[in-house]
């Protein structure tokens, strides 16, 4: 039987999800979207302060086509989302030509350029484009962040095992190299080392013929 209290409960629960719905969609969605364009248009004020001062010509057909991508990421920053990255790539999967376009035209134009420093400038902001798209699509979807984040860890720990089987294989291998004396050689190894110790403890002391140096020598400290 429902009670009064279980209606409660349920009004409170529902309120709460209400309020984290509300949060997400209306405050944290806007602060990313916010953050992604402002990370865009410092790429873009880069971009166009380098092309100026390296004296290059604004109708440069490479700058143009990374300008134009940047303002319309910036345009529809709110849009960008796992579920926005889903239907471009299914968009690229059923017009190969028109995704594929755009990187022919582009490598066309940067073959273009003789300037190899500025070149690079485009390349590098067109790699920090797609790669601030990427954070920004993982980060907002916490199941792919979490399948991204324990790949890494598991990619990471491969490598380390990896390293440390290398190491201790290299161990054992050196220690095989190693050639170990044979039973003869040990036995005269051996029968050296008792022969010096013997030397060592029967050692006659100067003047006298039968007393060992170390048993004088303890006789006196006693």
């Amino acid at each position: 039987m429902i009670t009064e209290a279980d209606i409660f409960a349920g009004i409170r629960l529902g309120i709460a999800v209400l309020l984290i719905w509300a949060f997400y969609f209306w405050v944290y969605r806007n602060f990313r979207s916010d953050h992604l364009r402002e990370r865009l248009f410092e790429m873009r004020d880069g971009l166009f302060e380098t092309t100026r001062e390296m004296g290059i010509s604004f109708d440069e057909p490479a700058y143009v086509m990374i300008r134009d991508s940047l303002n319309g990421l910036l345009r529809f920053a709110h849009r960008v989302s796992l579920f926005g990255l889903i239907g471009a790539y299914w968009g690229w999967k059923k017009y190969p030509r028109a995704s594929s376009s755009f990187t022919v035209d582009l490598m066309k134009a940067l073959n273009q350029i003789e300037n190899q420093e500025y070149r690079q400038a485009i390349l590098n902001t067109h790699a920090r484009m797609l790669w601030t798209i990427y954070i920004h699509v993982v980060t907002g979807a916490p199941i792919l962040f979490l399948y991204v984040a324990t790949k890494i860890m598991v990619l990471v720990g491969v490598q380390v095992w990896r390293k440390i089987l290398q190491i201790l294989h290299t161990k054992i291998k050196n220690l095989r190299d190693l050639r170990l004396p044979s039973f003869r050689e040990f036995g005269a190894l051996l029968v050296l080392g008792f022969k010096r110790l013997g030397e060592l403890l029967i050692m006659r002391a100067p003047g006298s013929s039968t007393v060992p140096l170390a048993v004088r020598e303890w006789g006196r400290v006693a």
